[in-house]
């Protein structure tokens, strides 16, 4: 397997396949207006600075896994293909949904590693509309970045294993 190919299967683990656990029990808990809010605020995330990366495009992909309606899934491509930002207006949830969605959305921001100027400019407005205090949100903030960081981290110390393996298994002594 080449060096390229492995480290692409290694962030794809752990930039969705950890976050898909958690990205299908909150759409479970959705119901279809709040499905759409939050699709919404996630496709506003994804073309916020004018680009989709290749982990934004992963994450489009998981994101149309959970959406209900054929109706959803045109006005999420549509938005993204188009590049305009969904108006979002106040969503009526408890709390734990609220912070739920947040997080949702705070991971999305971080999944190439780095929130750009234009991503953050989203939050304080998401947090408004969700009814969340401003300083537990950017402890959320703080948080997805640090699982950034971390994922980053564990990214570079597998691929530095596969590599010294395959150092290992090239060597006389390693055969």
């Amino acid at each position: 397997m080449s060096d390229q190919k492995f480290e692409k299967i290694l962030k794809r683990i752990y930039t969705i396949t950890l976050g898909r656990e958690i990205n299908q029990s909150l759409f479970l808990k959705l119901n279809e207006e709040q499905t759409n809010w939050v699709i919404q605020a996630a496709a506003n995330v994804i073309i916020a600075d004018g680009k989709i990366d290749s982990g934004e495009f992963e994450v489009m992909q998981d994101i149309i896994q959970y959406l209900d309606n054929d109706t959803q899934l045109m006005q999420f491509i549509d938005s993204v293909r188009k590049m305009e930002e969904f108006p979002l207006e106040e969503l009526n949830v408890d709390q734990n949904l609220a912070s739920d969605i947040y997080f949702f959305l705070a991971n999305i921001a971080y999944v190439g590693g780095l929130m750009t100027q234009e991503e953050a400019k989203l939050f304080p407005n998401f947090a408004r509309l969700l009814k969340l205090d401003t300083s537990y949100c950017k402890s959320i903030i703080q948080w997805a970045q640090k699982q950034s960081e971390l994922n980053q981290k564990w990214i570079k110390e597998q691929n530095d294993l596969h590599q010294q393996r395959q150092k290992l298994n090239s060597s006389p002594v390693g055969r």
